[in-house]
């Protein structure tokens, strides 16, 4: 156990406002009693007696709590009540001084009466305790224990608390079988996260003196992979049918033509982008196989479906063409915005760095069969759909031009051909101006390109209208004399 002078060193003064000049800290009269691991002789650490064992350590600390010490701890300072909450809860295995108390003993964290469930969320308590000590032991007693009696007690606990910890896991993983439920296999990822934080406070390969326990740990949830994959797809499919649902097809704004279920789709897209990071599976060809069945292109095939059918719901009760039309520009819009946002996806997704790690593997002309093909079909499936919004706007166009040149079938001779074209023209004038408003401006270029043919009849026709003054227009398939 820790005297209370090296408490004080170790924690610095800020806790130890209510000590008074007289107490232990600055007296400097003979101990009542032999000191700490005064027995131990430091002078030469590799010939001490190791533990080999955390259980070893664990009741050693233990018995030391509980047998009683001339000298008075921190606790004591405050009361018998701190003293009792120090019995309870055990002894930290790191944390010496005020915060000691917040870690309990490992057994603590499990028992065998809990479920699967329980059980894994008590080993990630326990896994994230002990990576917090690691941190504060890291920051704070290995540079003193280090200074003062040259042991590096960082590398020690971790190569200790390492060993203990891949037991745990592998003794839970065990239990939990290749049948994972979506509530274990969300536990287990949080658990896989922290091993590898766990591991990455560990030493350099080049480091080590020999193989971690935690050494390819990645391979023991290899079973809860599937489990991970389905949830992380049925959780992004649920937001973006939420989001769908809420969706009233308005722009977001005069400068940003989509609506609201876009902008949620590309978080769905950063969200799954993040779980990829997340895992970053160390075996090449393994990482490639999750990376495609993610399946992100088809989520976003998926959306497409259910923008077109949310527009159909919408305008079916809408007596204003207009505002049907409305709704059928800002889904063209959503899934110009959607095709961005897919391009977008192998960056996101690092798959350059993924190919050049699979490149010893795999031959190029799998990953353009897989990778590939995903995204370009996905693209394609996006240029279908956007073509076909478009050519409807452009139908819608060509239907009203039809209209007006209808109108002009039929036209008094006595009406100047000036006159006559006027509403054509405004016509053309208006739905253009509405269709630049609406649309993107790559939509409204598709949309112009689709209509070219009726437009360019359009104009020209009002340019050949006042150089013929003298005809009537008539009918196709009649001549001036109506035979």
């Amino acid at each position: 156990m820790a005297a209370p002078w090296w408490r004080a060193v170790l924690n610095g003064s800020r806790s130890w406002q209510g000590f008074s000049t007289s107490a232990a800290l600055s007296r400097r009269a003979a101990p009542l009693g032999p000191m700490p691991n005064e027995d131990i002789d430091v002078s030469n650490v590799e010939r001490l007696k190791k533990y080999r064992s955390f259980d070893r350590y664990r009741r050693r600390a233990e018995r030391e709590a509980r047998d009683a010490h001339w000298w008075r701890t921190y606790r004591e300072h405050f009361g018998e009540e701190s003293g009792m909450a120090d019995r309870e809860h055990g002894v930290s295995l790191l944390v010496v001084g005020p915060d000691a108390h917040r870690s309990k003993p490992c057994l603590a964290h499990f028992c065998p009466c809990q479920g699967l469930l329980e059980m894994g969320k008590a080993l990630l308590s326990l896994v994230q305790d002990i990576i917090g000590d690691l941190h504060q032991c890291q920051r704070t007693w290995n540079k003193i224990f280090h200074n003062v009696l040259k042991i590096d007690l960082f590398s020690m606990a971790f190569l200790e608390l390492q060993w203990l910890v891949a037991k745990r896991v592998q003794d839970h993983i065990a239990l939990v079988g290749s049948s994972v439920t979506p509530e274990v296999g969300e536990s287990l990822f949080q658990l896989y996260i922290s091993l590898k934080e766990l591991y990455q406070l560990g030493p350099l390969p080049s480091e080590r003196d020999g193989v971690l326990a935690l050494e390819g740990f990645h391979r023991w949830f290899q079973p809860a992979i599937p489990s991970w994959l389905q949830k992380t797809y049925s959780e992004a499919l649920a937001r973006v049918q939420r989001a769908v649902q809420m969706d009233q097809l308005v722009p977001l704004g005069e400068l940003t033509k989509h609506s609201t279920s876009a902008v949620d789709l590309s978080t769905c897209f950063a969200q799954i982008s993040h779980t990829a990071q997340q895992l970053d599976w160390p075996d090449p060809e393994e990482a490639f196989m999750i990376t495609v069945k993610f399946d992100t292109c088809r989520l976003a095939l998926v959306y497409c479906s259910l923008i077109k059918a949310r527009a159909r719901e919408l305008s079916a009760g809408q007596k204003d063409q207009g505002q049907a039309a409305n709704m059928l520009c800002v889904v063209v819009n959503d899934m110009e915005q959607l095709r961005l946002v897919i391009g977008k996806l192998p960056a996101q997704l690092a798959w350059e760095a993924l190919e050049q790690r699979v490149g010893a593997v795999l031959e190029q002309e799998q990953l353009r069969n897989t990778l590939h093909a995903q995204l370009q079909g996905a693209l394609a499936g996006l240029g279908h759909e956007i073509r076909t919004g478009v050519r409807t706007l452009a139908e819608q166009l060509e239907a009203g031009i039809a209209k007006h040149i209808q109108k002009l079938v039929g036209i008094r001779e006595s009406v100047l051909p000036e006159d006559a074209i006027l509403p054509l023209m405004k016509f053309l004038e208006v739905k253009l101006c509405y269709m630049n408003t609406n649309l993107v401006q790559e939509n409204f270029s598709r949309s112009v390109v689709a209509a070219c043919p009726a437009v360019s009849h359009s104009l020209l026709l009002a340019s050949l209208l006042p150089l013929l003054p003298s005809l009537s227009i008539h009918p196709r398939g009649e001549d001036a004399t109506g035979f």
